[in-house]
């Protein structure tokens, strides 16, 4: 029996472990204890961990089903809508990651987040909340907060 859970936790813990282990490689500031790797390292960390975790309860819910149906258990498949659900996150990703220094991040992630969210059948009222919601949020955080600004792209001229 395949179990999707399997897949999902190998491959967040491998995305996980290597953010992380490419974090190592950003240069330390000079007085330092750390540097700008550290949050990288830290998120990278977390996912290897969720992904093991994740993984970890598919192997269990697969063994639970062999012994519950047999060994004769049958493959199940991924629809064609988590298909193009998965698909169009990971081309999400690249787009945002390619065009996010040209376009600006509030020009792209509220967009962005929003084709996502009506693709994954939230209504259109909660979708653009979420999205416009989800965007300020982020550039709060980044901005007041953690002091890292956020590329402006397009919107260079009216940054604050």
């Amino acid at each position: 029996m395949f179990n999707k859970d399997i897949l999902t936790g190998i491959i967040l813990s491998c995305s996980g472990g290597w953010i992380a282990w490419q974090a190592q490689s950003f240069p330390r500031l000079g007085g330092m204890k750390f540097g700008p790797g550290l949050f990288p390292t830290i998120a990278g960390t977390g996912l290897a961990i969720c992904g093991l975790l994740v993984l970890i309860t598919g192997i269990m819910a697969m063994r639970r089903a062999e012994v519950r149906d047999g060994a004769a258990a049958t493959v199940s498949r991924l629809s064609p809508k988590a298909w193009i659900n998965s698909i169009a996150l990971v081309l999400g990703v690249i787009l945002f990651a390619e065009f996010l220094d040209t376009v600006g991040f509030h020009l792209l992630a509220f967009p962005l987040m929003l084709c996502l969210l009506l693709l994954y059948g939230t209504k259109w009222w909660k979708a653009i909340v979420l999205a416009l919601g989800v965007t300020m949020l982020v550039h709060f955080l980044f901005y007041s907060f953690l002091h890292v600004p956020l590329p402006w792209g397009w919107l260079e001229p009216y940054a604050w």
